[in-house]
């Protein structure tokens, strides 16, 4: 990939940027909490409560497609963008602090430095598309 297919995938607001990349920070929050949803039943005692949400279940419903909607697009995301080395893309965006070197010292990712961050590069690019 040259130097102009990179600038290609830069995604050109800042503020989009950290927007995205706090999107992706939240990958597994977002599934602790689309599990929490699925198994989560409101309680059914009978006493009339002054909630603000009339239908408890359809708001469940409607937070678990949003959230199952963002970790298809990150996962579909990452899959497109690093191809054999997904697994280890997912884990380098998804965790914060992670670096090339972190990865690559515990044997997530197997290509170079400059390749790794053009996949990640193009996994941004693709993220700002699908959200």
């Amino acid at each position: 990939m040259n130097s102009r297919e990179i600038r290609a995938y830069k995604v050109r607001n800042k503020s989009r940027m950290e927007e995205l990349v706090r999107i992706a920070w939240q990958y597994r929050d977002m599934i602790d909490e689309l599990d929490t949803l699925a198994t989560a039943a409101p309680e059914m005692d009978g006493t009339p409560r002054g909630t603000g949400t009339s239908d408890p279940t359809h708001a469940a419903a409607v937070r678990r497609e949003k959230l199952s909607g963002r970790v298809m697009a990150i996962e579909r995301c990452a899959r497109v963008a690093g191809g054999e080395c997904y697994e280890g893309l997912l884990l380098g965006v998804t965790t914060r602090g992670s670096s090339y070197h972190w990865l690559r010292a515990n044997n997530k990712i197997h290509v170079g430095q400059r390749q790794y961050y053009e996949m990640k590069a193009r996994f941004f690019y693709l993220l700002n598309l699908a959200i």
